[in-house]
């Protein structure tokens, strides 16, 4: 009787222990801690008005631990190295919202078994951790807070930068588990006036460089207001017309820059968070330094309520 208590007990417990992926101990296997680096990827740039296309928040507040529990990093890892490309939003326990412009070049035939084998690295999302540090890297692949991407559906109307429709729908391989630290965000429903929220601050968050030139190891975040329709519309350069035009007025003169595309413009509505816009991109110098003081430009959600939508009721596993 007793060995059976023991014997029930240990399959019980091996039962609970997560199967670490192949991909995740092939790479743990051949890192080390003291070797691994994060880097952030400048994936694009808008030329013809020297605008950068993958964010940073300059001049942010680091942002009180669970404040965004949908927040996550997008990034390729492999061997020593992780590369974040962009942020991301969970919509739902399978989800992820982010920007089609950091993900074009993956395409939406995206195989992560066959991308590994070819360039040793894969396509995750890293959520529900308060901070991106090299020395505990290695630690979230054993964590439950690392997450291989599945498949990646680009808008279709999508082609390059400035097109409205910036927007991609990711699914992770296996369902999150929800918690205090990690859970989803609400977007508006499909009839809801994108110009609702045009008098109103917003909020940005994002993981990338910060004023100072170096990765920022928090989750930064600032507030916004929208330009369009205010008599300050005109910094927009015409854009407003098809984007979310935001900007800080205050003194801090925030903004976003190199690795933040794909992150969330929000509105705490009813004692929850909103969200309304997906970054997309901002204004940069001749030397390709973004610039504070410029406006940033975000998909407007509500436009594409019923595409998100869509798509995630099809792709439920």
């Amino acid at each position: 009787m007793i060995l059976k208590f023991l014997f029930l007990n240990l399959i019980f417990y091996a039962s609970c222990v997560p199967t670490l992926d192949p991909i995740f101990e092939d790479i743990r296997k051949q890192s080390s801690a003291d070797s691994f680096r994060i880097q952030v990827s400048k994936i694009d740039t808008l030329k013809s008005n020297k605008s950068s296309a993958d964010e940073k928040i300059i001049n942010g507040e680091v942002a009180a631990p669970g404040s965004f529990p949908f927040a996550v990093s997008l990034g390729l890892i492999g061997p020593n190295m992780y590369l974040h490309r962009c942020g991301g939003s969970i919509l739902t326990n399978n989800h992820i919202l982010t920007a089609a412009h950091c993900f074009k070049d993956l395409g939406a035939k995206y195989n992560y078994k066959e991308f590994y084998k070819q360039n040793r690295r894969v396509l995750v999302a890293i959520a529900g951790i308060k901070s991106l540090n090299q020395l505990d890297f290695l630690d979230l692949l054993n964590s439950g807070n690392i997450f291989l991407i599945n498949s990646i559906d680009l808008n279709e109307s999508f082609e390059s930068i400035t097109d409205p429709s910036d927007l991609a729908l990711l699914t992770v391989q296996s369902l999150m588990t929800f918690s205090s630290d990690l859970f989803s965000v609400e977007i508006p429903n499909e009839i809801t006036d994108p110009t609702s929220i045009l008098d109103g601050l917003m909020t940005t968050f994002g993981w990338g460089f910060t004023e100072f030139g170096n990765l920022s190891s928090q989750l930064l975040t600032t507030t916004l207001s929208i330009l369009n329709g205010s008599p300050a519309k005109a910094q927009c350069q015409g854009f407003d017309a098809d984007f979310y035009c935001a900007k800080d007025l205050s003194e801090k003169q925030s903004n976003v820059c190199y690795g933040d595309s794909g992150g969330p413009l929000l509105r705490f509505e009813n004692n929850k968070w909103v969200l309304y816009g997906v970054t997309s991109f901002t204004f940069a110098d001749s030397s390709n330094n973004c610039i504070n003081t410029a406006p940033s430009f975000y998909t407007m959600v509500p436009r594409y309520s019923s595409w998100i939508n869509q798509r995630i009721k099809k792709k439920i596993i």
